[in-house]
């Protein structure tokens, strides 16, 4: 017992050193990191509202507002919630889910390859996965906080699959379902990419087999079932936004020299200025090239090497242009956006056979050197170029972060929004309607209306799915203005108004599902056989 908390401590030390120029005041600059403050914001903004499962953001969109949350994944945005909630603010929000995400990679990537080998081994691979060169562009390039914590979750799946092999207990069969339930909603794409490479991994352990096959299958439906509330919703509603599907993969492919040569930028992939780095790391090439010369000779740990190092090389090819059929008639690859995203499953390859070419080689010294090499080689990628004197307020309060769609591309916009002005009001009076007693909240408008004549009010909202609206408590129908915004048809008189963002057939039933099959989870969490 205190030979394993001395690993993970040392586990943490590493993490932290890994991690530590996040904790220097001020801002970094990254891809996205600036998008995910303002969704921090509207986010909470959502939640403090007493909405649990917030879908729209109320002040993008030139104030218009669009249903940014029902399609990017929630995870990040709750823990930065909490985060906030003890009075950090949105900013060092960010940078400690960063922080904590890295460490928690380590911790369970430390727990998966200890099921294989030594602990010391495991250290080593833990190091290999904290220190890879894409694991820390995530952070300190990208800023891209659902693929840090998708990488933090993805690994405990895999601890908890491989216990869940070895003994079908309540316990492991409950962490198999949470630790992929929390992979998919901490990023969606990468969540899917996991999922896809999970089953492959399940199959290898021998999880399918005629015995176990029910059990988990089971996994993986409970795993769906807790997060359909999530992507259910965004698959089938997509058709209602803008832009999910833009993405060039050809543009995207790499040179096989991009993976082999060691680089450093901070612009965006194939950029003509200082391009961001898509190298797999020079000690993790070394590691396959090491798995290959004692895979010829050790037969106790071949099969491991030989799965790894084939799903390696496999990824390799899927990320160059050779595999462009690959890309354009499997279902689903599209969705990736990027094939150098499939570096997410490199690293976790390199790493896992790390650990197995440490417990091989005996001599102490090449342990420490090879635990060593990947820290050594990440010192001065792990360091922000510089830190922007920048508070909450910045992002906040300026048109150019709050305005826009939180994407490039004007992306998860509706379909029918046509307007691009900034509206002065909520609603757009006419001649003869006083309105009187406003109450506005993210997802709720409550007024009082007076009309001389039956007459049709905007409300300055993208419509959606959703929105709906009560005359004097009874249901009436919304329908779309020219600009694609809330149009209502007032009757004469005097009338209570109240017009909400509401959950449709579709997000009901989808979080119907999730909740049951939460139930069903905790069911046979507690009984003493799983599914017997």
């Amino acid at each position: 017992m205190v030979k394993k908390i001395f690993s993970l401590l040392s586990v943490i030390v590493v993490g932290v050193f890994i991690a530590f120029p996040l904790f220097h005041p001020g801002f970094y600059p990254t891809h996205d990191g600036e998008y995910h403050i303002i969704r921090f914001y509207e986010f909470f903004k959502v939640l403090q509202d007493g909405v649990i499962y917030p879908r729209w953001a109320p002040d993008l969109n030139n104030g218009f507002g669009l249903p940014l949350f029902s399609f990017v994944y929630p995870l990040p945005n709750y823990i930065a919630s909490f985060f906030h909630i003890f009075g950090l603010s949105f900013i060092d929000s960010f940078k400690m889910s960063m922080i904590i995400g890295l460490i928690l990679s380590g911790i369970f990537f430390y727990l998966w390859v200890r099921e294989f080998v030594s602990e010391k081994s495991s250290i080593v691979a833990s190091i290999f996965f904290m220190s890879a060169p894409y694991h820390i562009l995530d952070i300190i390039i990208r800023g891209s906080i659902g693929e840090v914590w998708a990488l933090a979750f993805f690994p405990g799946f895999l601890w908890a699959i491989t216990r869940y092999k070895k003994n079908t207990s309540n316990k492991n069969f409950a962490l198999s379902v949470i630790f992929l339930s929390l992979t998919i909603i901490s990023h969606n794409i990468l969540g899917l990419m996991f999922f896809s490479f999970s089953i492959v991994y399940a199959v290898w352990l021998g999880c399918f087999s005629i015995k176990n096959m029910v059990k988990t299958v089971g996994i993986y439906g409970l795993s769906l079932g807790i997060t359909a509330v999530f992507w259910l919703p965004a698959l089938l509603e997509k058709k209602y936004v803008t832009g999910l599907e833009l993405y060039d993969i050809k543009s995207n492919f790499v040179d096989l020299y991009q993976l082999i040569v060691p680089s450093w930028g901070s612009g965006f992939f194939n950029s003509p200025v200082n391009p961001m780095s898509v190298q797999i790391g020079v000690a993790n090439i070394l590691i396959v090239i090491l798995s290959l010369c004692l895979a010829a000779y050790h037969k106790q740990y071949r099969r491991e090497i030989v799965f790894f190092v084939v799903a390696f090389f496999c990824l390799i090819l899927l990320m160059l242009p050779v595999s462009d059929l690959v890309w354009r008639y499997v279902p689903l690859m599209n969705f990736f956006q990027f094939p150098w995203r499939l570096l997410s499953l490199v690293i976790v390859t390199t790493s896992f056979l790390s650990g197995i070419v440490t417990e091989i080689i005996k001599p102490k010294w090449i342990l420490y050197v090879l635990g060593a090499l990947p820290i050594l080689l990440a010192i001065g990628y792990n360091t922000p170029a510089y830190y922007f004197d920048r508070n909450d307020e910045y992002y906040i309060s300026r048109g150019n972060f709050i305005h826009g769609t939180n994407s490039p591309g004007d992306y998860f916009n509706t379909i029918w929004i046509k307007s691009k002005e900034i509206f002065t009001s909520r609603i757009a009076t006419a001649s003869g309607v006083v309105i009187s007693n406003v109450g506005i909240k993210s997802q709720s408008y409550t007024f009082d209306i007076s009309t001389q004549n039956q007459t049709n009010l905007i409300v300055n909202t993208a419509y959606f799915p959703g929105w709906t609206a009560y005359i004097d408590e009874h249901e009436e129908n919304v329908e779309i203005s020219e600009k694609g915004l809330i149009l209502i048809a007032i009757p004469e008189g005097k009338h209570f108004m109240r017009i909400l963002f509401s959950d449709t057939l579709t997000r009901q039933m989808a979080a119907l599902l999730s909740l049951t099959s939460l139930c069903l989870l905790c069911v046979i969490s507690t009984r003493k056989a799983v599914l017997q």
